[in-house]
């Protein structure tokens, strides 16, 4: 499970220069990194997620959130929120949310 202090860190950095998140549409959306050029789609199960992580939502909220909008239950939002949590912090590189990068040499 991911540490709220990471969760944190996500979400500090969804909110920077460095990236930049756009709904589309049909609820779902992509967010660019600027530095990287490159580009994350997500669905609109993740794109809820994104938006109240950028916002400053905790693990829990966002669990809480899933069940309200998408009704599932929560251990099956809890899931969804830890598969989404990892894909972003790969997209934004584990460096930069805290976490070592395992393919890294010394």
């Amino acid at each position: 499970m991911m540490s709220d202090a990471r969760v944190d860190r996500l979400g500090e950095l969804l909110r920077s220069e460095r990236f930049t998140r756009t709904a589309l549409a049909d609820g779902t959306g992509v967010v660019l990194d600027a530095e990287g050029m490159r580009l994350f789609s997500l669905n609109q199960t993740a794109m809820c997620l994104l938006e109240a992580l950028a916002s400053g939502a905790g693990i829990d909220a966002l669990v809480e959130r899933l069940v309200r909008e998408f009704e599932v239950s929560g251990p099956t939002a809890r899931q969804d929120v830890e598969k989404f949590l990892g894909a972003l912090t790969g997209f934004v590189s584990r460096q930069d949310a805290g976490e070592s990068d395992p393919r890294a040499t010394t």
